[in-house]
């Protein structure tokens, strides 16, 4: 992904296929969850921040 397309998922904000996690103590379960949704799906974008 380049720096043009990272900013845009930033300004447009979460979407079906875009979704942000802020993971203070790690990882937990429920991007876990988020991922495996994403997977099943069609494939998206996970933003994480730690």
């Amino acid at each position: 992904m380049d720096l043009n397309t990272f900013q845009s998922i930033l300004t447009i904000g979460e979407t079906v296929s875009v979704e942000f996690k802020r993971c203070k103590d790690g990882i937990g379960p429920d991007v876990y969850e988020s991922v495996c949704s994403f997977l099943n799906r069609f494939g998206a974008s996970c933003i994480i921040q730690i």
